[in-house]
C-alpha cells in the first residue's frame, strides 16, 4: 500500500521536533549568549550557576508573550542577580553583603584592573545582544520549536556542573553552620585582659586575605620569620588555625567580639561584648588602624561602638610614624601602604608611659587584585614559586613583608612586654583553581607571640 506524503509533516508549526533555523537561533540566544562571560570565567574560577542559567532560558522562551518593558525589566533583574551571585561565589560573601557594598562603590577604583574592565564590557555586550535579539525576533520565535533550546540549556548546565561543582565553602556562604564561635583571640586567651597578672601592650594584626595554607612547608614560609633566637628568647610562640565565615568585617566580628556576623550587626542598637571595650574598662588605651577610608563599610561609625578610643584611617593619617610622607598602594582598594601604617602603629605603642595600650591593625594591600611589584622579591614568583601559582606566590611575598615588619615591632626594645596576635580574615579570592587549592577550606591561620617573664619584667608601664 503506497504511503501518502503531506507537506505539513515538515512544517515546523506542525512538527515541534523539526529543527528550523529560528529554533536553532532561539537556542543560541536562550542558553548560550547570556552565559558566555561566565563560561569563559569557568576556565579560571566561577561558582556553579544553575539558577541563573535556568532563568535566562525561561525568560527567553516566554519573552515573545510578554510586553517589551516587562521583558526588559525581568532581563535586567536576571543579569543583575547573576552578577551578584557570581561575585558572591568568587569572593565568598553573602549576596546581601554584595548588595550592601553597592553604596560604597564610589570609594573603589574598580577599573584600575584590566580584568574587571574586560569582564564589564563583555557583560554589557551579551546583555545587549540577549535583549535586542529576543525583542527583534519575537514573531519568528513564536513559531520556533523549543526542543533545541532545551537541549542547549541542558548542555550549558552540564558544562557548568563539570567545571564548577558545588563546594562546601560556597554552600556555607548561604547556609552557615550554627557552630559556636572559635576565634584566635579565644584560643590564645586574649579575650581576658590582664590575665595572669600581665598588663602589657597588646597588638592584634588582622592580615587581609591570609588563609590557612594546606602544605605545612608552605605555611612555614610565613611562620619561620619568627623562628629566630631574638624572638624565641623573648616570646613563647604558638600557632594554629581558626574557622572563618564570609567577609573581612565578619572576621572582625569573630576576633574582636566573638560573634558570627558582620558590620551590619554593629550598626544596629544591639550591644556586643567586644575586646576593645573590655581592655578599655581594664585601663587600656585603645586604637584601631586601617589604610582605607573610614566610611567604607561604615567603620568610622561602628568601631567606636566596639570600644576604640582613637581611629586611624586613610583620611586621618597625614604622616608616617617616622615623619616620612605617606604613600598610597593597591589597585581596586587604593589606600595607604601597609608599611607606612605599621610606622603609625609602632609610634602609637611607643608614645607615653604609665598606661598600657590595645592596638588593632587591619592590613589592606593584599586585597585581590594585587599591585604588580608591590612586594620584596623572595620566592621567584615569575615561575609561580613553591606554589606553582604566581598570584599566591606574590601574595605570600606581600604577607612576608607585613610579618617582617610585625617582628620588628615585637622586638622593639621600647616595647618590652608587648603581646602580639597575627590572624587572617579569610581566604584570598585568587582567580585560579590551583591557587585556591593551596588553602584549607574554611580555615585561617594565627600566630601568637606571648612575652616571656624575663621580658615582661622590663615593661616600662
Amino acid at each position: 500500500m503506497a504511503s501518502t506524503f503531506h507537506r505539513d509533516e515538515i512544517n515546523p508549526t506542525k512538527n515541534p521536533l523539526f529543527i528550523s533555523k529560528d529554533s536553532m537561533y532561539l537556542a543560541v540566544i536562550a542558553a548560550v549568549i547570556p552565559n558566555i562571560p561566565y563560561l569563559f570565567l569557568s576556565l579560571f574560577v566561577c561558582p556553579m550557576r544553575f539558577f541563573p542559567i535556568l532563568l535566562y532560558f525561561l525568560l527567553a522562551i516566554i519573552s515573545f508573550h510578554l510586553n517589551f518593558f516587562v521583558f526588559l525589566i525581568l532581563a535586567i533583574a536576571i543579569f543583575s542577580f547573576d552578577l551578584v551571585f557570581v561575585i558572591s561565589g568568587i569572593f565568598g560573601l553573602p549576596p546581601s553583603l554584595i548588595v550592601d557594598l553597592i553604596k560604597h562603590l564610589p570609594t573603589l577604583n574598580l577599573f584600575s584592573f584590566s580584568g574587571y574592565m574586560i569582564l564589564a564590557a563583555l557583560l554589557v555586550l551579551v546583555a545587549w545582544l540577549y535583549i535586542a535579539l529576543l525583542a527583534k525576533n519575537r514573531d519568528a520565535f513564536r513559531k520556533a520549536s523549543l526542543v533545541p533550546a532545551f537541549l542547549a540549556f541542558c548542555a550549558v548546565v552540564s558544562i557548568d556542573l563539570s567545571f564548577n561543582p558545588p563546594t562546601k565553602l560556597f554552600a556555607s556562604m548561604f547556609f552557615p553552620q550554627p557552630e559556636k564561635v572559635t576565634s584566635a583571640t579565644l584560643q590564645t586567651g586574649l579575650d581576658v585582659p590582664g590575665r595572669d597578672g600581665k598588663k602589657g601592650h597588646v597588638l592584634i594584626v588582622m592580615v587581609e586575605g591570609l588563609g590557612a595554607i594546606s602544605n605545612p612547608v608552605h605555611q612555614d614560609l610565613l611562620w619561620e620569620i619568627f623562628e629566630t633566637e631574638p624572638v624565641r628568647s623573648s616570646f613563647k610562640v604558638t600557632s594554629g588555625t581558626s574557622p572563618y565565615y564570609s567577609s573581612t568585617t565578619a572576621a572582625e566580628a569573630r576576633e574582636l567580639c566573638m560573634h558570627w556576623g558582620d558590620h551590619r550587626d554593629f550598626l544596629e542598637e544591639a550591644a556586643y561584648d567586644c575586646l576593645p571595650a573590655r581592655y578599655r574598662a581594664d585601663g587600656y588605651e585603645t586604637a584601631s588602624f586601617h589604610a582605607y577610608w573610614g566610611s567604607f563599610f561604615n567603620r568610622a561609625d561602628w568601631y567606636p561602638k566596639l570600644g576604640f578610643d582613637t581611629l586611624y584611617f586613610r583620611e586621618s593619617v597625614g604622616k608616617a610614624g617616622d615623619g616620612a610622607a605617606v604613600r598610597t598602594c593597591g589597585l581596586t582598594f587604593k589606600g595607604l601602604c601597609d608599611g607606612d601604617v605599621a610606622n603609625v602603629v609602632e609610634a602609637f605603642l611607643e608614645q607615653g608611659a604609665g598606661k598600657p595600650k590595645f592596638a588593632y591593625w587591619l592590613t589592606l594591600n593584599t586585597h585581590i587584585p594585587i599591585e604588580a611589584g608591590a612586594a620584596t622579591p623572595r620566592l621567584d614568583c615569575k615561575t609561580g614559586g613553591p606554589f606553582r601559582d604566581r598570584t599566591v606566590c606574590r601574595l605570600t611575598e606581600m604577607w612576608m613583608d607585613v610579618l617582617y615588619r610585625v617582628r620588628d615591632i615585637a622586638l622593639n626594645p621600647e616595647l618590652k612586654g608587648l603581646e602580639v596576635l597575627i590572624v587572617g580574615d579569610h581566604h584570598p579570592p585568587v582567580w585560579t583553581r590551583r591557587g585556591r587549592n593551596v588553602f584549607e577550606t574554611g580555615q585561617v591561620p594565627w600566630l601568637h607571640l606571648n612575652p616571656l617573664a624575663n621580658r615582661e619584667q622590663d615593661m616600662p608601664i
